[in-house]
């Protein structure tokens, strides 16, 4: 039997004037269910939200599973139980924001990769595996930013609906 850890903890922030509105804070960790878990609490989170799209909601869904399973991947090199932390925001009517972090080895150079795909020119069995997760969030998030900030890595994006 798999032994699951999640916590979702919703913070609901005051009226400051600040563009920006905290939806839910979601903290899981690597390993066994623990990202799927958090991407089905993002979704029923989001889906409680009025005026957020299929099509908005879908892209979440879309990017935060990609960074969530590369930073299991390469930032915590596959190992179980690291901390997640996922924080959704609504800025305005139609946007939303999402912001990642985990403790985990940095990006290379302290940067994000680049918008590029691998070289598909090849035979059907030399195809690789991966390598289109960062064009994909480039493509779809633009505005995608990283930082580490001490020991914390922190991806910030922002997806507007329409």
């Amino acid at each position: 039997m798999v032994q699951m850890q999640h916590e979702r903890m919703s913070e609901n922030m005051p009226d400051t004037g600040d563009p920006g509105e905290l939806i839910a804070v979601f903290r899981g960790q690597t390993g066994g269910y623990g990202i799927r878990m958090l991407m089905a609490d993002i979704r029923e989170a989001l889906q409680q939200q009025s005026n957020i799209s299929e099509d908005l909601l879908g892209n979440v869904e879309l990017i935060v599973s990609e960074v969530l399973n590369n930073i299991e991947e390469h930032s915590y090199q596959s190992e179980s139980g690291c901390p997640l932390r996922v924080a959704v925001s609504r800025i305005g009517e139609n946007n939303i924001q999402v912001e990642t972090q985990d403790f985990g080895e940095p990006m290379p150079g302290l940067r994000l990769p680049a918008k590029s795909l691998p070289n598909t020119d090849v035979a059907i069995e030399d195809l690789p595996e991966g390598g289109f997760g960062w064009f994909l969030i480039h493509t779809l998030a633009p505005q995608t930013t990283y930082t580490r900030n001490g020991q914390r890595n922190i991806l910030t994006f922002s997806l507007e609906d329409g």
